[in-house]
């Protein structure tokens, strides 16, 4: 009936000698009413929260569909669902007269949770940076396609960077779904993560988003990932060892529309990227803008997680080329003031090995 709660101990332990800890609290912070602004939510610890599986996206932090929080210096953990939600929530519930988003969610640990780290649904303008997220979606239910450490749906003019994840463990690092627009993934490092798609995901959006300036390495799975999309750029980025593509372009997937219109794949740019000892390059199946200038040989690299060092050299310079018009500065914003750029994440590339630390 539902009201029994059965308890097998670890190590066959006598369960009246053990000690057990319950909750039943799905969120530790949420208003009470919906769609309040311009809170400031700063330096608590939020942990142990049984939230369920999403829909709806119900946060250990919630905005509770509110707008312009600043949420920082938070540490999350420990929780069997999502760990904080900044969206809609529910395509079916009512929504308050301003729209949720123009957040700016930094410098937070979100660890442990089950399904994602950070969720955000129609939600608009915001800011998701130097935030560290690790362990998430440890539930073995990546084909639910919810699980991750950072998961948007129509997403616009956002902004996520110099985010650190690691550890993935059944789902991706960044995922962009549905109808995102305007919006920029760049400068954030994802280490060892375990996928069926990949480390980025780009779903269905046919308007423009660029994804620049991003580490990815050593991912069981793709580096990226895009399915029913159209002109999107990737460009800039290093993907190393990914037992999969290093981008994978599938194309038409589904049937599904989008902007109220079926979806015509391709015309992606990909171009002046790092691809380095993935399983496979690039693989396309339809028409993309352009795929040139990836670097894929005369290259040595090595990298030390503890330490966030790379050591890197290229045997031959490559050539330069075009950089995207809104792409203004290398991974540390140092300034891309060339009409034509070396490909991967820094204004120079060496002939001799060099140490960069990627995070101090």
């Amino acid at each position: 009936d539902g009201l029994l709660l059965h308890l097998i101990p670890f190590d066959q332990k006598n369960p009246t000698e053990d000690q057990f800890e319950i909750t039943l609290r799905e969120s530790v912070f949420r208003p009470e009413r919906v769609g309040l602004g311009y809170l400031h939510v700063a330096g608590f610890t939020m942990e142990h929260v049984a939230n369920g599986f999403p829909w709806p996206q119900i946060g250990a932090l919630s905005t509770n569909r509110g707008h312009h929080w600043l949420i920082e210096n938070n540490t999350i953990r420990q929780v069997n669902s999502v760990g904080m939600d900044i969206g809609a929530q529910y395509v079916n519930w009512p929504q308050p007269a301003i729209r949720s988003g123009s957040h700016i969610v930094r410098k937070n640990t979100i660890s442990e949770c089950g399904i994602c780290g950070i969720q955000a649904l129609s939600c608009i303008d915001n800011l998701i940076e130097d935030n560290v997220l690790s362990l998430n979606a440890f539930h073995p239910v990546e084909s639910y396609w919810e699980n991750g450490a950072i998961k948007t749906h129509n997403t616009t003019r956002t902004l996520i960077r110099r985010n650190l994840i690691s550890d993935t463990l059944h789902g991706s690092g960044i995922w962009l779904d549905f109808e995102a627009e305007d919006s920029r993934v760049c400068q954030n490092i994802l280490l060892n993560g375990h996928t069926v798609l990949g480390a980025i995901i780009l779903e269905a959006s046919t308007r423009p988003n660029l994804y620049d300036h991003n580490f990815i390495w050593q991912n069981e799975g793709n580096g990226f990932h895009e399915l029913d999309c159209r002109e999107q750029i990737i460009s800039h980025n290093f993907v190393a060892y990914c037992s999969g593509r290093a981008v994978h372009l599938a194309g038409k997937v589904t049937l599904r529309l989008v902007y109220g219109s079926q979806v015509i794949p391709g015309e992606h740019t990909v171009t002046n990227n790092i691809l380095y000892r993935n399983g496979k390059n690039v693989t396309s199946y339809d028409k993309q803008r352009d795929l040139s200038n990836n670097l894929v040989k005369n290259l040595v690299a090595s990298f030390k997680p503890a330490t966030y060092s790379l050591k890197w050299y290229v045997k031959k310079k490559p050539a330069r080329y075009p950089a995207p018009a809104m792409v203004t500065g290398d991974f540390f914003n140092s300034p891309r003031n060339s009409s034509k750029q070396f490909p991967g994440l820094f204004v120079k590339v060496y002939t001799t090995a060099r140490t960069i630390k990627l995070r101090g």
